[in-house]
């Protein structure tokens, strides 16, 4: 078994901040990790946008595939902007490891995987927005079209909500922007262990 990808690079502090991960119910990605996103996604994709578009909503996709080196970055910006607004200063990584900024961690992985956790790592997963927004919310156009009829049109091009509202705790808060496509027009809704 290969180790997993470094967070911080302090073997304490990126256990500690794996346990926390999966005690949310992330769960290691990095054995289906690819080079970019699916051709199958990326026509998919710009069927569904162009359909939206003919019924008049627009919608984009503001992130896609994302490496496991992409994702540190994010994680790594986010512990210490989260940090900083908490005790004014980075957390070390000693710190991070003692469990005392667990709090913290816990606001992070709210919104964020860590690397090797990402279902962008998958190339089967699509953040959308629409031309105000980077990430569609109820009540934006752009996600009533998707969601309208039981997601009728994400299923329509092989789309579900991989973190939806009222879903089971596996990983984030809620993303009704995250949609993981699962490769058939005929989708039935799907509990979010089928994009495990």
């Amino acid at each position: 078994m290969e180790a997993p990808p470094p967070i911080t690079g302090h073997a304490a502090a990126d256990a500690r901040l794996r346990r926390l991960a999966e005690r949310r119910g992330y769960r290691d990605q990095s054995i289906a990790v690819v080079a970019k996103m699916h051709d199958d996604v990326t026509l998919a994709v710009d069927r569904l946008i162009a359909a939206a578009a003919g019924d008049g909503v627009v919608l984009r996709v503001t992130s896609g595939f994302r490496s496991i080196s992409a994702q540190r970055g994010i994680v790594l910006d986010k512990l210490d902007r989260f940090c900083i607004d908490w005790r004014g200063s980075r957390c070390d990584p000693d710190l991070l490891a003692s469990g005392a900024a667990d709090p913290v961690i816990e606001e992070v992985l709210a919104v964020s995987s860590l690397p090797g956790h990402s279902s962008h790592h998958t190339g089967w997963v699509i953040d959308l927005g629409d031309d105000t927004e980077p990430f569609i919310e109820p009540g934006t156009p752009g996600y009533e079209w998707l969601t309208a009829d039981d997601d009728a049109n994400a299923r329509r091009f092989g789309f579900a909500p991989r973190y939806p509202i009222g879903g089971p705790p596996i990983g984030p808060d809620p993303e009704p922007w995250e949609w993981f496509y699962a490769g058939r027009d005929d989708l039935a809704p799907f509990g979010n262990d089928v994009a495990s």
